[in-house]
Parts: C-alpha cells; sequence; structure tokens
C-alpha cells in the first residue's frame, strides 16, 4: 500500500493535489476491473 502527500496535477482537480480529477477516476475505475494500465514517460 502507498500513502501520497498529493496526485500529481495531471491527475488532481484542484492546485493542492488533494481532489482526484476525472481522469483519475476513470482509470482508478479501470484498475477495479482488473484493466492494465501502460503508463508512459513524457520525454
Amino acid at each position: 500500500m502507498y500513502f501520497l502527500k498529493r496526485l500529481k496535477p495531471e491527475f488532481s482537480r484542484d492546485k493542492d493535489g488533494l481532489v482526484p480529477n476525472q481522469f483519475f477516476l476513470d482509470l482508478y475505475k479501470n484498475l477495479e476491473i482488473g484493466a492494465k494500465i501502460i503508463y508512459r514517460q513524457a520525454g
């Protein structure tokens, strides 16, 4: 289990990183049903 201080800006609805946005909630929902997520780093 991981504990976070805040969410990354691309996953957050507020500037403090405390409230998840819809993109994060959609990813989380897919993880719950067993979907694999491929994360790509920018650069």
